[in-house]
């Protein structure tokens, strides 16, 4: 069993963030959304989590859209793999 940190994306508030893990345990993998808060006194904690499956993931990357990864590339913006999406509050 292993858990590796993909990616970060940082919250309004700078004590919130959305941790994004990589869960592998013997043939299967999961990807992890954990959303963490600051603390003083601990550091950085889960608060709850969400683990989605290979299928569920695929679901979300085409139910998001958006344009070709080819087409941001053309136009200069930052690699597909470290986009930062915007969810709604």
């Amino acid at each position: 069993m292993s858990d590796v940190l993909l990616t970060v994306l940082p919250g309004h508030d700078p004590n919130k963030r959305v941790a994004v893990m990589m869960h592998r345990e013997k043939q299967e993998s999961t990807i992890q959304l954990c959303q963490q808060t600051f603390s003083e006194a601990v550091g950085w904690f889960t608060q709850s989590s969400v683990e989605l499956t290979p299928e569920q993931l695929s679901g979300l990357k085409n139910s998001l859209g958006g344009m070709p990864r080819s087409a941001r590339n053309r136009r200069g913006d930052a690699p597909a793999a470290r986009t930062i999406l915007a969810f709604p509050a």
